[in-house]
């Protein structure tokens, strides 16, 4: 019986103690769980206020009027809804009535968004891109502005040039006519010598219709006489220059005006002095073929004329 009851004692030794050791295994597994369990809500917390803390917000609104209330959100929604970032997300909408006219409704529709890190950085993406096709906007619009400038600049270089060699050519063709006007001046007075000359003749009374025509030759010699010297040399003073002198910048739009309206003014001055000169060779002609006419018919009336006489009034052809 003792042995038995021994056998018995320690077989429940035994399992009292494998009791203990598997109950408590259990417990600490139990236990290891529990903590991954509030660790991994811990993380996930964090994460989330992570998440959260990198999201970005903003409020939108859009109103619209229709003569339909829900028309009006729709309408309203649609309005705010066009206004925010590509790829945000809706995290509130609100609808507000206001006044509106009889048998219309006017809402107001408010719309909270957020954008994650993903959609921040797209839109980051987009805002670096829309700056840098602004910027490469900017940089061709001052190119163009500077190609502008330089075509401006060349045009007026080419019109300031042209104007100038205008005026050299115009100053010179007064130079040319001031000549012109002192040669004929001369012409004139050996014509009016070649008059007196010949109405000093003692045959002239036998022809009166000579006489007359002599003495009118010697009065429109005395009108042109008296008149101020050489029109043109004072002119040519006058212009002397005016093309300047060297190579020069072209200068601004209202001096390129004045420029062109010098230009103006001297061909205007050279075309009354051409007209002048013309008028004065052509007189002197007409006067010269009437005093050869006037000396051949006194020949032919048998005044005599001496041989420098003569050859004063044949000087009057060259």
């Amino acid at each position: 019986m003792r042995i038995l009851f021994l056998a018995v004692f320690l077989v429940s030794t035994l399992l009292a103690v494998s009791t203990a050791d598997l109950l408590g295994a259990v417990q600490k597994n139990n236990q290891g769980k529990n903590n991954q369990g509030k660790n991994g809500q811990w993380n996930n917390s964090k994460g989330k206020n992570a998440q959260n803390q990198k999201n970005k917000t903003g409020r939108t609104t859009g109103q619209a009027t229709a003569n339909n209330k829900l028309m009006a959100r729709q309408m309203a929604y649609r309005s705010a809804a066009s206004k925010m970032p590509k790829g945000a997300r809706i995290t509130e909408t609100n609808f507000t009535s206001g006044s509106a006219p009889k048998g219309s409704f006017n809402e107001t529709c408010a719309l909270r968004w957020a954008l994650g890190d993903q959609q921040n950085k797209a839109l980051e993406q987009q805002r670096k891109q829309l700056a840098e096709q602004k910027r490469k906007q900017e940089e061709a619009e001052a190119a163009r502005r500077k190609q502008l400038q330089q075509h401006s600049k060349k045009r007026s270089e080419t019109l300031f040039a042209e104007l100038k060699k205008q005026i050299s050519e115009n100053v010179s063709t007064i130079g040319q006519l001031e000549q012109r006007f002192e040669s004929i001046g001369k012409k004139r007075k050996n014509l009016s010598d070649a008059v007196e000359m010949t109405m000093a003749k003692d045959g002239i009374g036998k022809a009166p219709v000579v006489k007359a025509r002599l003495e009118r030759i010697r009065s429109e010699m005395k009108a042109y006489s008296e008149q101020s010297g050489n029109p043109a040399k004072s002119l040519g003073a006058k212009w002397k220059g005016s093309g300047g002198s060297g190579k020069q910048d072209a200068p601004s739009g209202a001096a390129l005006t004045k420029l062109e309206e010098k230009v103006v003014q001297i061909k205007r001055d050279r075309s009354k002095l051409e007209f002048d000169l013309k008028k004065a060779e052509g007189h002197y002609k007409t006067s010269k073929d009437v005093l050869f006419f006037c000396v051949g018919e006194l020949v032919r009336a048998g005044v005599k004329f001496s041989t420098a006489e003569q050859a004063s009034v044949r000087a009057l052809s060259e």
